[in-house]
């Protein structure tokens, strides 16, 4: 949340209206469809009494297909839950259905696959669904049923085990399926575990993330902001699990502690990190039970990834097409002799910033990435800084599980789950001067000692500039969330005391609650950096704000 808010000379630029555009999918609509859940996990709103014994309310099959013909025209994702259980409504094979003729290209729903149903699978299926997210805390029954109170293992296993198989009948590549786990003490030592269950049941994706504490629940003690270092041994193990797999890959992680890194125990001249062996070794571990189905093919990748490898020797180039290809690639003979990699965003090659820009891009190497410098040439009356000619800004930071889209390109690369940095440049950074042009360069260093450049940008700072300023978080700008009453709210994560309006009668209007005084007055705060409250916990940014205590406290 750095920098100064833009301004402007003529003052007119309205940037909390210009940044939220309304129109064909340029939004993702979070919709609640019922207000219930089946079960009580230990760490959820639902383990209080009067949120699990609230009074049943179900969006009916009219009532979305109302609300749904303003809204889902404008959606590039739809996602049929939040944080309760959608499986619960009596309509969901219904809203499938109407919510399939809108073809949104992203339809996903959250679930605790405890109701999956072989008539809900089929109904998945049949209507397209992209993906289907299963919360899943424990990697073992034991654990899984003391955390998920109220669930089965072996039902979950079944009904996973049913979509799975169906879809390989019926020869179809969707929905992918990915695990959701919440890390806590009480399963840290099952995370490898999780991998093996993905391989056995078709998952493709595992998405993790801290405990956030609610008062009240008593989860003080499943903190792993506690046991720093125990975390980060089972995180190593984790990951070297995950680059076993020929099907799994992580879509988001959390960063180690302490500023730790990833240490491969394949690296020559490396120690491998120790891992303690686990406490126990429970009889129904999936550990024994080893994925027979084929890796699966990526589509393709968007086509600035494809631009920026271009330029990699055409022996290295894996072939990409728009179309899911039958048989994968050929991997190339050797692997480049130098890291490499690109900066994605900002895609212009000269962007025009205000107060702050965000730098975002992947790297690889065939041994292991150490790090990501960014780096700038020096200005007119300063003294060459290192053995490049330039002057050290910092270094990025690996955003662990932030680029499947690299692996589906680089598969033959180690450690792919962590492709993917970021990098916040500020203008006080640079100057004190209000306006200023830089050049900036990505490096990326090999834990061997070789480097190699993998892009630069030039970068016209000014606190006058009419460029978008950066925005520490977006999710006010694209998304909304309609709850199971029709209520129109920011993000799930976003907590404001009452709804930003309501579709529940005929008359209203979406167009107006977006552009209205509720939805304007946050975005102006993110765009001011002065963020309301609710954004100060807000669960969206725990994973990257890991050594700050304040991201751990009970909420």
């Amino acid at each position: 949340m750095h920098g100064s808010p833009p301004t402007h000379p003529d003052g007119l630029r309205d940037w909390a209206a210009e940044l939220a555009p309304f129109g064909k999918r340029t939004l993702k609509v979070i919709w609640d469809i019922s207000n219930k859940c089946n079960l009580r996990c230990r760490m959820c709103h639902f383990s209080f009494d009067h949120v699990f014994h609230q009074e049943p309310h179900h969006t009916s099959p009219a009532d979305f297909e109302r609300i749904a013909a303003s809204a889902l025209p404008l959606a590039h994702t739809l996602i049929l839950s939040a944080g309760n259980e959608p499986l619960m409504s009596p309509h969901f094979i219904d809203i499938l259905k109407v919510a399939a003729r809108y073809s949104v290209p992203q339809l996903l729903f959250l679930t605790n696959g405890q109701l999956l149903s072989p008539a809900v699978a089929d109904a998945i299926l049949e209507t397209g669904v992209t993906q289907v997210q299963i919360s899943i805390d424990g990697a073992t029954r034991e654990t899984y049923e003391y955390i998920r109170r109220g669930a089965r293992f072996d039902r979950l296993l079944r009904n996973l085990e049913y979509l799975s198989a169906r879809k390989i009948q019926l020869g179809r590549r969707l929905p992918q399926l990915q695990f959701n786990v919440v890390l806590m003490r009480r399963n840290l030592e099952e995370l490898p575990l999780f991998v093996d269950l993905a391989e056995r049941l078709g998952v493709e994706w595992i998405a993790a993330r801290h405990l956030l504490m609610m008062r009240g629940l008593h989860m003080e003690g499943e903190t792993l902001m506690q046991e720093r270092d125990r975390a980060n041994l089972h995180f190593q193990r984790f990951f070297e699990r995950v680059e076993q797999s020929q099907s799994v890959s992580v879509i988001g992680f959390p960063d180690f502690f302490n500023g730790q890194q990833f240490v491969s125990a394949t690296n020559p001249g490396q120690n491998p990190v120790p891992i303690p062996p686990p406490r126990s070794k429970p009889e129904d571990s999936p550990r024994q039970t080893h994925s027979t189905q084929p890796a699966k093919v990526a589509r393709g990748v968007c086509a600035k990834i494809v631009r920026e490898i271009r330029r990699i020797p055409r022996n290295l180039r894996r072939a990409v097409s728009r179309e899911t290809p039958k048989v994968a690639p050929p991997k190339p003979k050797k692997l480049a002799a130098l890291p490499f990699g690109s900066i994605d965003h900002p895609a212009d090659k000269e962007p025009a910033a205000n107060n702050a820009i965000q730098l975002e891009g992947w790297a690889l190497d065939r041994i292991q990435i150490a790090r990501v410098s960014i780096e700038r040439e020096p200005f007119a009356h300063e003294r060459v800084g290192n053995s490049r000619g330039l002057i050290d800004l910092g270094d990025a930071r690996i955003v662990n599980g932030s680029r499947p889209d690299v692996r589906q390109v680089f598969p033959q690369y180690p450690h792919l789950f962590r492709a993917g940095w970021t990098f916040e440049l500020r203008r006080e950074m640079l100057s004190a001067n209000n306006d200023v042009r830089v050049t900036v360069h990505a490096i990326a260093h090999g834990i061997d000692g070789r480097s190699a450049e993998i892009g630069q940008r030039r970068i016209a700072f000014s606190a006058t500039t009419v460029a978008k300023p950066y925005l520490f978080c977006s999710r006010p700008f694209d998304s909304l969330f309609i709850d199971s009453k029709s209520d129109v709210w920011p993000y799930p994560d976003c907590r404001p005391e009452h709804p930003y309006g309501s579709l529940a009668e005929e008359k209203s209007s979406l167009r107006d609650i977006w552009h209205g005084e509720a939805f304007r007055e946050l975005r102006q705060r993110i765009i001011d950096r002065n963020p309301p409250p609710m954004c100060l916990t807000c669960a969206h940014f725990i994973n990257r704000n890991v050594d700050d205590p304040q991201y751990f406290l009970s909420r």
